[in-house]
């Protein structure tokens, strides 16, 4: 299974994931359900590499 890890407290399946949005470097996402998770500027780079701009 493909994901990542955005933040110290989650693990995101890359399937789940429906939006990204940035602002200041970090972001949050919108999974399937409507589930919002934030996005560390830590693991922000693996996500930009990954196409989620």
């Amino acid at each position: 299974m493909d994901g990542w890890r955005v933040h110290r407290s989650w693990w995101v399946a890359a399937d789940a994931v429906e939006d990204v949005r940035w602002r200041r470097g970090a972001g949050e996402m919108r999974l399937v359900g409507g589930v919002m998770v934030p996005v560390s500027r830590t693991h922000a780079p693996v996500l930009k590499e990954a196409g989620w701009v």
